[in-house]
């Protein structure tokens, strides 16, 4: 398996790209075999690989969540209520969202 092809990628251990080296059929189908005997499951994490932009503002959500005063959830809105401005995310959540001692 040669992987998504896209530069930025950061998906491992699950995409050839990330890992920069291609994969063989049988070690991928390891990797993916539990997340496709889980689809019907709530709690199966898929690994997919995505484009820059959605991948920047997870961690953009990731980092502001770290700071440990709104959940992730709530920071992944903001960023995306804010088209990834860090800023208007942070004022976004500090008008709309629920803070983690509320």
């Amino acid at each position: 398996m040669q992987g998504c092809g896209q530069p930025h990628c950061s998906n491992t251990p699950y995409c050839a790209t990330a890992l920069d080296r291609k994969i063989p059929m049988a070690e991928a189908l390891k990797a993916v075999k539990p997340q496709i005997e889980g689809m019907l499951r709530e709690d199966t994490k898929f690994h997919i690989c995505v484009d820059e932009a959605v991948q920047r503002r997870a961690f953009l959500a990731g980092m502001i969540a770290s700071e440990g005063v709104y959940g992730l959830e709530w920071c992944r809105r903001g960023v995306e209520e804010m088209k990834g401005d860090l800023g208007k995310a942070r004022d976004w959540l500090e008008q709309n969202a629920k803070r983690l001692n509320e």
